[in-house]
């Protein structure tokens, strides 16, 4: 489990001058039968970074480690970095760490919404359920309470 969200963001050809959005989701949401599964989870949302600091851009949606759930196998977990065109006002209102608005999530769509383009880098870890997980879930509750 990844529990901290990163400082900075590392890549070849990050421009210091440029604003960045990092965007990190799940890709392999739990299945429900009956349901659409064909979306992903929002865990994490940073607009407006200047060149590789991620601690000075606007977080939108407050980061969640991987949580996955019991008996739901591995879960790919994918940070998208895009460039910005620039300065980016949310449309919608912030994320906190609960609630139900992180599913269903569109990376392509998030995309579009914010004229982002296609990813100028990504990189991603897969993880799954172990005996951490409960503990952090409590956690997360705990402190957005």
């Amino acid at each position: 489990m990844v529990r901290d969200p990163p400082d900075l963001v590392h890549c070849q050809g990050i421009d210091n001058n440029r604003l960045y959005t990092l965007l990190m989701v799940d890709v392999d949401p739990t299945v429900v039968e009956g349901q659409d599964n064909d979306y992903e989870v929002l865990h994490w949302v940073v607009f407006n970074i200047l060149g590789n600091d991620v601690t000075g851009g606007t977080r939108h949606a407050e980061y969640i480690g991987s949580l996955p759930r019991k008996d739901t196998g591995l879960h790919r977990y994918v940070y998208f970095l895009f460039k910005q065109p620039g300065h980016i006002t949310p449309h919608d209102a912030y994320y906190p760490r609960t609630g139900d608005r992180r599913k269903p999530f569109h990376t392509r769509k998030f995309a579009e919404e914010y004229n982002l383009g296609a990813p100028v880098a990504g990189n991603y870890y897969v993880a799954q359920y172990d005996d951490t997980v409960p503990g952090m879930r409590a956690e997360i509750l705990k402190q957005s309470s």
